[in-house]
Parts: C-alpha cells; sequence; structure tokens
C-alpha cells in the first residue's frame, strides 16, 4: 500500500465524484450552464480530501490535535469552507458553459446581450453591456468543449450576471449537443477512483477504521 487506506479513499473519493459529475455533462446531449461561485466551490469539494491530508495536516502540531481530538477537524473544515465561499464570492463573475463550442454559444450569446442591452457591442471575444454595467471576455477551452464568460474587471452589475445565466439556461434548453468523447476520459477517471476506493474498504475495513481514529486522535 502506497498510503493508509483512509487517506486514500479521503483523498480520491471526493474526485471519483467529481470526474463523475464532468462525465455525466459532457456526455449529455445538452448543454449545461454553471455558475462561476458554484463551479469553483465544486471543485474546492472535490479537492479538500487532498488538502485535508496534505499541507493542512502537515502544519498543524500533533499536540494540538490529541488535545482537542475531533473537534480541531471540525474547525479546520469550517475555515476550509469559509476560505473557500470568501474566495468564490470576491472572484469575477464568471458563467461556465459545458459541453458546448465557441461557434453554437456566440450566436446565442449575442441574441441574449441585444435582448437585454439593445447597445450592447462586440470587440473581439470582449462584449460590453452599457446598460447593465456589465463587460465580459469568452474563453473557451476549445478541446474540451467547455466556454467560460468571465467578467473583466471586479466591479460588475451582479443583477445582470443573474439575468444573462438565466437567459442563456432558457436559450440552451432546447439546443441538442452530441456526446462529448473527453466524457469517456471522466468517466475513466471516475471509475478507477471509485475502484481504488472500494478496494480500501474492502480489503482493509479496519485500517480504514484506523486511519480513521489515528487521525482524529480518537485512539
Amino acid at each position: 500500500m502506497l498510503m493508509d487506506p483512509f487517506r486514500t479513499c479521503l483523498a480520491l473519493g471526493p474526485l471519483a465524484v467529481y470526474a463523475l459529475l464532468l462525465a455525466v455533462m459532457h456526455l449529455s446531449r445538452r448543454a449545461w450552464v454553471v455558475n462561476g461561485n458554484r463551479d469553483l466551490i465544486t471543485l474546492g469539494v472535490a479537492v479538500s480530501g487532498m488538502v485535508l491530508i496534505g499541507p493542512i495536516e502537515l502544519l498543524m502540531p500533533a499536540e494540538h490535535w490529541v488535545a482537542q481530538r475531533g473537534y480541531a477537524w471540525l474547525v479546520v473544515m469550517v475555515i476550509y469552507v469559509v476560505v473557500l465561499s470568501l474566495v468564490a464570492l470576491l472572484g469575477r463573475p464568471r458563467i461556465t458553459v459545458y459541453n458546448i463550442t465557441p461557434a453554437i454559444l456566440r450566436p446565442i450569446l449575442a441574441r441574449i446581450a441585444a435582448a437585454l442591452d439593445p447597445q450592447a457591442r462586440w470587440a473581439g471575444n470582449s462584449l460590453v453591456l452599457p446598460q447593465l454595467e456589465m463587460e465580459l471576455h469568452v474563453e473557451a477551452m476549445s478541446p474540451m468543449q467547455t466556454v467560460s464568460i468571465v467578467a473583466t474587471h471586479e466591479e460588475q452589475e451582479l443583477v445582470g450576471w443573474k439575468r444573462l445565466e438565466v437567459e442563456l439556461i432558457d436559450a440552451l434548453r432546447g439546443v441538442e449537443r452530441t456526446r462529448n468523447p473527453w466524457g469517456y476520459l471522466f468517466v475513466s477517471v471516475a471509475l478507477l477512483f471509485g475502484a481504488l476506493v472500494a478496494l480500501q474498504l474492502i480489503v482493509y475495513p479496519d485500517a480504514v477504521a484506523q486511519g480513521f481514529s489515528e487521525m482524529m486522535r480518537l485512539d
């Protein structure tokens, strides 16, 4: 065993679920509109296990853990959630659209922008909606068929971004998409990580329980 069975489960379990979510979105026949805050928080949850068994566990003094037992981990997890939420809230507004290409999204986005703000204008991949006090940039990850609509600066009208998100969801609901081959890669990753977690739970159940007790200092 290269890693403690409990820590293997803690590190790979959330990543397996995250990979499965990505697989579902890329293999479906529709586009998925995800708010940037939710996207970031979901990613933060996916890597939370690796963060807990990595830098957090290494940096905290062992004596402190013994004295506080499992309550210290509760405090750490609360702090992690708070920091993650602050990063999401203080970042620039973003909308991510999965399983779509820029060629399909841009005309739809142009129609929505014109309906929301008749003064909307394009400059390359940037779009300005002066009446809604919005400036955004379209960023494409073409191989993965994922497009991000990102604010060019932090001082944006959040109400306008919410309206844009709702309109995008409505407009893309009727757009039929083909299955993205990247989805099969995410399925493979999810199955691999899920199998490794299941293997630890089935073959080393006592070691998983012992690892949990040692990490929480319950022994």
